[in-house]
This record gives structure tokens, sequence and C-alpha cells, in this order.
């Protein structure tokens, strides 16, 4: 919107010079006078450019071309560039014929800015630069200092602040594949400086992506200082029908929001049946019936439970019947909407071709524009509808990040162990018995995530760890020591043989042909944020047994990871419930996973910085005593973060550059 005081300017200018602007549509060309102008003015219309174009100095001259697709706009661009010859007519500059000029001189003239625009393979100061090259090969004109052109050009295109705030300024390269990824607004604003660095007489903006206010308010200082300006852009849309067209959105809105409103009340899947267990019917009849099904049947009461059943069902249903019958309100309303208007948009369209108020493309531009802005507005509302579901799944997704850690701790839901080899000709496998000594060997390791398959982790990385020695894995974060820990799980494989993926060895057998389920059963994994399942402490701490444990074992875990202090003044002691209204803090939950470790007797235990999660000093103290119990006999191979002392005396081996 214009200010005041800008409204006067172009007032000033108007009277002091004759405002005329050009119009080419469909091959003829009109001539617009002032009082045009002045009365676009007031409604806000594109040519309130001209005027404004004019007050920047007094002396500007801005042409307008506007028109539709195809009419011609592009094609005044290349025949001013002599890109091609006119077939007939002339083309006069400055009243000469312009095929009586040099080529190379008259282009210097000249700076453009098209659709189609080139950013070469270079930085952006020498893309800017290049704007000089063909004034100092007419070796007539003095570029004077490049550098300072370049910063003045960029600064009056409106880049120079976007240039300064890239990592590498005007050394940024751009064009190639690699570079720095400009919006087209961004390419548009350096081809601009180029074109501007010649301070070129005449200046041709081709379909700039911005509207012509946007344009002259931010670069009116900068283009047609002692120069004439052309501006093209394209007029697509009829904009009476678009208006019929948009008064017809209000209502298609209100029907969709009214059949999304219902859709979203209307319970389905497991929604429908926990509304029917808040009520207590479910839980009365089928919980009672199941729990006492001798009963049930002794005292014949199948039909009359099925009947009760029955009944209660009849309750959703009716609240189901009538919400559909107000989603097929909703849905007719908004078809009869969208045929009503359609019927209205061909009529219209037929009264304006008939009349000559628009032509028949611009009434496909505006149906099209139209139709597409109302499948922008209904997709976030289909959208909505969904929400529910889209949360869920998230969730779901969610929880496959614990999946990794819950695989040490679901060993009882796994097949029987079997230490069958995977392939023939490989080595025996190590016997299902405790004998397993627990020694672990890396040599040569090779790996990378699948989905970063160029960006190696490791490479090159050998270790040796003896059973009963404690390693601590130390290094910068991302150096790759939670993935040592995750190749000795088998949460990934390492690269075939073939491809010097490297080996890991479990007492000297590659765990490869190893069977996964047994494997893990003799590895402990306590990461830095433990997962509880839903049930009880008790239960939590038994995950992952072949066979249910005794609460004495469950108890005597416990103390080892100096559980059982905290859970004991529970109220309900080993029977709490894990994932209720009672929150543990980080530091009681790492000691519940270690009292699972601690029951599973592991042959080698790994740690993923287990303090690094903790925030009080008190808790730090009470798990590193609860680790100095369990490491003292068992093999512990552990990334340390700067706050874990020193434990059992660890040999340390530094992780670095992969």
């Amino acid at each position: 919107m214009h200010t005041l005081l800008a409204l006067n300017a172009q007032r000033r200018v108007r009277e002091k010079h004759a405002i005329r602007v050009r119009i080419t549509e469909h091959e003829r060309t009109t001539v617009h006078g002032k009082q045009a102008i002045l009365q676009s003015l007031l409604t806000g219309g594109l040519w309130a450019m001209s005027a404004v174009g004019l007050w920047y100095g007094g002396k500007k001259v801005y042409e307008a071309v506007v028109g539709e697709h195809g009419a011609g706009k592009s094609t005044l661009v290349t025949l001013l560039l002599r890109l091609y010859e006119p077939s007939q007519g002339l083309i006069l500059l400055d009243g000469r014929e312009m095929t009586t000029l040099d080529v190379t001189w008259m282009r210097a003239q000249m700076g453009a800015v098209t659709q189609d625009l080139t950013l070469f393979k270079a930085s952006i100061y020498d893309n800017i630069a290049m704007g000089l090259v063909v004034l100092r090969d007419l070796g007539g004109r003095n570029t004077g200092q490049v550098e300072e052109r370049v910063i003045n050009a960029a600064q009056r295109a409106d880049v120079h602040e976007f240039i300064m705030s890239l990592p590498d300024g005007y050394n940024t390269r751009v064009g190639e594949n690699g570079a720095i990824k400009l919006s087209t607004q961004q390419r548009q604003r350096i081809a601009l400086a180029r074109a501007l660095i010649r301070e070129p007489k005449l200046l041709m903006l081709d379909e700039v992506a911005l509207s012509p206010q946007e344009l002259l308010s931010r670069f009116g200082g900068a283009i047609g200082a002692g120069s004439t300006t052309m501006i093209l852009f394209t007029r697509n849309v009829s904009w009476m029908l678009t208006l019929v067209l948009v008064a017809a959105l209000p209502l298609l809105l209100i029907g969709e929001t009214i059949h999304t409103q219902q859709q979203m009340k209307v319970p389905t899947g497991s929604s429908l049946v926990d509304g029917i267990e808040a009520e207590g019917a479910v839980e009365v009849h089928t919980n009672e019936a199941l729990r006492n099904r001798q009963a049930v049947v002794m005292l014949g009461l199948e039909l009359s439970w099925c009947s009760s059943f029955e009944t209660l069902l009849q309750r959703p249903l009716c609240r189901l019947r009538h919400k559909a019958q107000l989603e097929a309100v909703a849905r007719g309303f908004c078809a009869v909407v969208m045929v009503a208007a359609c019927a209205l948009a061909c009529w219209l369209s037929g009264v304006l071709v008939h009349y000559g108020d628009a032509t028949f493309r611009e009434l496909v531009h505006s149906l099209l524009v139209v139709t597409i802005s109302a499948l922008s507005l209904g997709i976030p509302v289909a959208w909505l509808s969904g929400t529910d579901g889209a949360l869920q799944a998230g969730s779901a997704i969610c929880t496959l990040r614990d999946a990794a850690n819950a695989a040490t701790t679901a060993n009882g839901l796994a097949p029987p162990p079997s230490c069958e080899s995977s392939s023939e000709g490989e080595q025996d496998p190590i016997p299902q018995s405790p004998a397993l000594r627990g020694s672990v060997t890396l040599h040569n390791i090779h790996f990378a995530y699948p989905t970063r398959t160029n960006a190696l982790v490791l490479d090159g990385l050998s270790l040796h760890i003896e059973a009963g020695q404690t390693v601590a894995l130390c290094g910068p974060t991302g150096a790759g020591k939670s993935t040592v820990l995750e190749l000795i799980e088998r949460f990934y494989d390492l690269l075939p043989a073939a491809e010097n993926g490297g080996r890991i060895l479990l007492d000297g057998v590659d765990t490869r042909v190893l069977d996964v389920a047994w494997m893990r059963a003799q590895i402990s994994f306590v990461g830095s944020e433990p997962t509880l399942f839903l049930g009880t402490i008790a239960e939590n701490i038994a995950y992952g047994m072949a066979a249910p444990p005794s609460l004495e074992a469950i108890v005597a875990a416990a103390e080892v990871a100096h559980a059982h202090a905290f859970i004991s003044r529970l109220p309900d002691g080993y029977a709490t419930r894990v994932g209720g209204e009672l929150q543990f803090s980080p530091g009681q939950r790492q000691r519940i996973a270690l009292a699972r470790s601690v029951l599973q007797d592991p042959r080698l235990l790994l740690l993923d910085e287990p303090t690094r999660s903790l925030g009080a000093e008190c808790e730090k103290i009470a798990v590193q005593q609860a680790l100095d119990t369990i490491v003292a006999q068992r093999v512990a191979a552990r990334p340390v973060g700067t706050l874990w002392s020193k434990l059992m005396e660890p040999t340390f081996c530094k992780v670095d550059n992969n």
C-alpha cells in the first residue's frame, strides 16, 4: 500500500512528465496515457509501478510490457539483444537502425535478467564481475576498481547482505554440483547485480520472481538511473471469472469443515472399544464371563450373556448411525455447491466470451487457478481427519529406536538358542554352555551405516579384549564408540569379507556364523537411556530370562545393582507398575536396567555411557557403586565420558578419526 507521501510524489511526477505505458497483448500494442495510470493508482493496479519508477530522480523512464503467455514479451528481449533478426520491420536504437550498429558494443550498453538466467560455475564474485568483461574487451572503457564495483552492484541489487551471510561470502561457488543451492529470487538478484555493474543504458527484466510493487520498493533506487528499464509481466487470469469462483470457496469450506468435524468425532477400531470399556460394560460382562466361564456354562447363561453383549453394542451403533447421517449431509452439501459453482462458472464464461470481456485462454487459466487453490485448501482439511492415526504411527516409528536396546532384554521371547552355522565350510560354532570365555577381537573393521554408505564410521579399526579385561573406549563425539558396541551386538553387519569389511571374533569365532539369539543371550547391553517396559519392576528385571526367576533372585540382583533400597521404600515394592503415575528418576531407571543385566549373568557386559543422562551427583555415585560391583568379574567394553571415574583400572583405548 502506498503512503500519502509517495502518492504526492507520484502526483508531482505525473504533472511534470507525460507518462505513457505500452501494453502488448495478442500481437496488438495499445498506448495508455497518464489518465489510465491515475485510475490504476486509485485501485492499486499494475500501472502504479510506472509512476513509482519515475519518482526516483525524476528522469527515469519505465516501460512495462504485460500480456499472456506466448504474446511475445520474451521474444521482444531476444530481438533487442539481436539474438534473432526480425523478418519484417525495423528496430531503432536512438533513431539508428540496430543492424547498422556493432553487436558487441550494442550489447555492452544493455543489461538483461531473463527467465532462464544462467550462473556460471564460478564464485559469486566472478559471476557479478563477468558483467565488466565485455567493457574491458572493447578497450575504450575504464572499469576502475573491480572489487568496489562488484560490491556496489550487489548493494544496489539488494543481495550484498545475503552474500555476506554465506560462510565464504563472495567466494561462495555457484552453478555446479556440490555448490550452494540458491532460490530463484537469490539467483535473479545476482544476475541483476551482474547487469547493473556495467551501468547499462537499457535494462530488461523478463518475468522476475517479484510483484511490481516489491520490485520497485527494493530496487527502485538501483535500476533506471539514467537508463530505460523495461519490465515484462504476464497477465493470465480473468479477474471477473476468478472473483465469482472464489465467492463459492467459503461455501465449500463450510461443507468440508462439517464433514471433517463429524469424521473426527466418529470412533473407529480400538477407540470404539475403549469407549465401551469406559462405561464398564465389557469389564462387567466379558471379563467376568471369561474368568468364570465354567460357572457360566454350568448355569446355562451363554445365550443370556450374548444377548446382553449385543444390547451393549447397540449404543455405539446408534451413535455411529446418527453421525453417518450428518456426514452424508455434509458430503452432499459439498457436492451440490461444487456442481453449482461449476455451472455458474460455465454460464459466466459464455457471457464473458460473448461480449468480448475475456478470451477462452483466460477462462482456462482462471479455472485452473481456482481449482488448484481449492485443492490446496482441501488437502490440509483432509489431513486433519487423519492426524490421530498419523500421531499413532509416528509414535510407533519412534519406538523403533528402543528396539535395539530391547533386543538384549527380550531374549526370552526368541527361539531356543541354537549354534548352527549359517554357512557350510565355516568354523564350528561355540558350544552352548557357560564355558564361553568372552574374549572379543575386532580385526580391520570398515563400516558405514546403510543410510550413509559413502561415510565410513570406522575405517580399519582393530582391537583385542581378553576375557576378564575391562576396556574403556574414549574419543570425541561421533568417533564411533557406540558403533563398536552395536557391531558386537550385531545390530548391524559388517561388509562382506570380500570387500575387506573386517571381522569380529567372539572367542576366536566370527560372529556372523553364530546364531544371533544365542549370541545375544551371552551379552548384556546397558545404554545411557535404558528401556523400561510396561509392567511391574519385578517383571522388568526378569525380562529376557528363559525361565521365570524367583523373587529371591530378583531381589538379589537388585541388591547388587544398588536398586533394592529405593524399590523397597515404594508402597508396592517390586509389584510397583512402571509407566503409571509413578515416575522414576534417570538414576533409578539405570539401576533397574543394571539389575536386569545382573540377573542375566552375561559373559560380556557392554555399557554405553550409563552416567551420561544422570543429573544429580548422588545418582551418579549410586550408579557408579553399582557398576563397581557388577564389573568385578565380567568383561566390560564401554565408551566413557568426561565424568567417568577410574573403575577397576580399565585399559583405555582412544577412538579417533574413525
